[in-house]
């Protein structure tokens, strides 16, 4: 069982932040061809990446292989989306560096509004006193405008798993309510982020 390196790294990017308190979540759970890892925030899956066969958990901390009840997380994946749109590879790949330059408040949260035709992404920032957005385009969008925040780090981590390899293709981006996770996904991979809930004054 050989995962290529970008698929490895999304996975350790998700594990590396979970105590030894929290073990089930410190594994690879594989099954249905698929495999997962989640540390109740966020969750990365890539399916049909092994034999349908195959059934197991892989502590990636310990490098053990564990007998745990792994959470079952097809239900938040399989939600049919309210608001859908794409981008191609190469316009993430592309604002990478601008996303990873935004500098979010203390809480590193950044805040999604998606209208129309376009995703901005806000950060009001605590450190500079100023506000910062990025706008990106976007294509085949269906379903409602939306606004929502999540944590910067998730998107991050989560644009470039899913962006990782390959140069070409679309990715797409799929919404329940403001309140729900949010999933991006391209060919066999998915990323799931739950959203954060802000509070105004």
């Amino acid at each position: 069982m050989k995962m290529n390196s970008d698929v490895e790294r999304g996975f350790k990017n998700i594990i590396k932040g979970v105590s030894d308190a929290r073990p089930v979540l410190q594994c690879v759970h594989f099954e249905k061809g698929c495999a997962i890892a989640t540390d109740s925030h966020r969750a990365f899956r890539v399916r049909k990446l092994v034999p349908e066969e195959l059934a197991l958990d892989l502590n990636l901390a310990k490098f053990t292989f564990p007998k745990v009840n792994y959470p079952n997380m097809d239900a938040f994946f399989n939600r049919e989306p309210l608001t859908k749109f794409e981008m191609t590879v190469p316009l993430l790949r592309d604002a990478l560096p601008a996303i990873k330059a935004l500098i979010p408040g203390f809480s590193d949260v950044i805040n999604l509004e998606i209208k129309d035709d376009s995703l901005m992404i806000r950060v009001e920032s605590n450190k500079r006193y100023m506000n910062q957005t990025l706008q990106l385009g976007l294509t085949n969008f269906e379903g409602e405008n939306l606004k929502m925040s999540c944590k910067h780090k998730y998107l991050l981590n989560g644009i470039q798993a899913i962006t990782g390899g390959d140069f070409y293709g679309n990715v797409q981006f799929k919404f329940g309510t403001n309140l729900q996770p949010f999933v991006i996904t391209r060919d066999n991979l998915d990323y799931l982020i739950t959203p954060v809930r802000v509070f105004s004054d």
